[in-house]
């Protein structure tokens, strides 16, 4: 199916005019793509925060938790589950999926999947750019939703022994540090 057929809501956001002050530094955050690139799966913090003014006097929506952001210039195609409310740039999607027809996590792992078939459907310019409408026309595979939940619990259990051997590697490597320090030094 069509992701617009498939989902409540996706729109891009929208930047707050950074020259005014009350606009900033409130309480909501406010994701750009170096926030979903550092992420990972799953989005839990922004750097930088706009207000209520900021939000209602630009683009700028917010994304509800357990939704998808999705870039569409720069890391094209990067995207993330944001695991608290949000608002985005105009270079990320927010699309908020239907439960009833497709599962977040499903979700997440399709786009993972088709990031590097991005580049195919992209907007020529000075920067290469997908459009809301690119991304709204996108196909995605939709097997019944239990089937869904099913694929999508072994790619993640698969993600979690990926972080653990990561963090095994990164405790080898810290050690092997402090040997080399110790042996090679004396």
């Amino acid at each position: 199916k069509k992701l617009k057929e498939i989902v409540i809501k996706a729109k891009a956001g929208g930047t707050p005019r950074r020259n005014i002050f009350e606009y900033w530094n409130g309480n909501i955050p406010f994701v750009k793509i170096q926030d979903i690139t550092r992420s990972g799966k799953y989005l839990y913090a922004s750097e930088e925060f706009i207000t209520e003014k900021g939000l209602k006097n630009s683009n700028a929506w917010i994304v509800p938790k357990d939704s998808l952001l999705l870039a569409i210039y720069g890391s094209l195609g990067s995207i993330a589950i944001n695991k608290i409310s949000v608002a985005t740039n105009q270079a990320i999607v927010g699309i908020i999926p239907n439960g009833n027809i497709i599962n977040t996590e499903f979700l997440y792992y399709w786009y993972l999947y088709f990031k590097p078939y991005w580049y195919k459907f992209v907007k020529k310019s000075t920067q290469p750019n997908l459009t809301l409408e690119i991304v709204l026309n996108s196909l995605v595979p939709t097997p019944p939703l239990e089937e869904q939940k099913r694929i999508a619990n072994i790619l993640s259990m698969i993600d979690s022994g990926i972080e653990t051997v990561d963090r095994a590697i990164a405790r080898l490597e810290g050690v092997k540090r402090v040997l080399m320090n110790e042996l090679l030094t004396g």
